[in-house]
């Protein structure tokens, strides 16, 4: 194989693995990370399918398929711990880790602003809503 399909095959399988961990990631769920544990045999059986459609997209020789084999299934056991790193981050922080709009954030903005004014750094306590600019204080869900 040349360099550049070898360099074309190793970015391509980097981008697969990093977008379908990424989106396990981000749907939690059965198959995500937020699932539970993961079967060896179940996790194998998705690293041979994934290496299969690989295979066929970069046109790789049985030789080349034996080698992404190897080197998914590394990978996946490598990225194993995460999943249970995933699971204990969901317990501590909920399933929105980052919520977006003023209404979903009102607490802390509140505390904050308590504790600004309580320690002298504003002369009065404002409201969350007054240190936003009008126009940004409706949320829209796309």
């Amino acid at each position: 194989m040349n360099r550049t399909k070898r360099f074309t095959l190793a970015a391509l399988c980097g981008g697969l693995l990093a977008g379908i961990g990424s989106k396990a990631f981000a749907h939690g769920g059965r198959h995500g990370f937020g699932a539970g544990p993961l079967d060896p045999a179940e996790m194998n059986e998705r690293v041979e399918r994934f290496v299969k459609h690989l295979a066929v997209e970069v046109d790789a020789t049985p030789a080349q398929q034996e080698r992404l084999a190897v080197i998914a299934k590394d990978a996946a056991k490598e990225l194993a711990p995460l999943r249970e790193q995933a699971r204990e981050a969901r317990r501590e922080m909920g399933e929105d880790w980052w919520p977006y709009g003023l209404e979903a954030n009102r607490r802390v903005l509140d505390t904050f602003l308590r504790y600004h004014h309580e320690q002298g750094l504003s002369k009065r306590r404002f409201a969350p809503e007054e240190i936003f600019a009008r126009e940004t204080l409706q949320t829209y869900k796309v």
